[in-house]
């Protein structure tokens, strides 16, 4: 049963499949939906309204700062949670003020990718 969609939005294919790996641990509660810049992501959101969103920053075409900008100005993504892969505190700082919720500094542990699972399974679960 899906109950929770993800859009991913990363140029790295290394980092996509660690992401994959991790949310594969959903017992098929989580669909992950891969774009590889944020052009894409901004195509995807038209057809499908995610629970998450997960944007590297550095994407060649549009990249994730570029990106929250667009999707917060979208008013039915407004309370999408964007989760930014950042390398640098700078660029960390930036997609904040940009709009995003929060952020995961790279590389990406496959354990917190796992804990980040674990909760929103629980939420698409209803028990958080």
């Amino acid at each position: 049963m899906i109950a929770f969609d993800v859009l991913h939005a990363d140029d790295s294919d290394g980092d996509a499949e660690l992401t994959r790996r991790a949310f594969a641990k959903s017992d098929g509660t989580i669909r992950v939906h891969r774009v590889v810049n944020g052009s894409r992501a901004i195509d995807a959101l038209r057809d499908v309204v995610p629970r998450l969103v997960l944007l590297d920053v550095n994407m060649p075409v549009m990249g994730g700062v570029e990106t929250v900008r667009a999707l917060r100005a979208d008013p039915r993504l407004t309370a999408v949670p964007i989760v930014m892969l950042t390398a640098s505190e700078a660029e960390r700082e930036e997609a904040m003020r940009a709009g995003a919720t929060d952020y995961l500094i790279k590389p990406v542990s496959f354990g917190a990718l796992i804990a980040l699972v674990e909760k929103l399974a629980r939420l698409a679960r209803g028990s958080e």
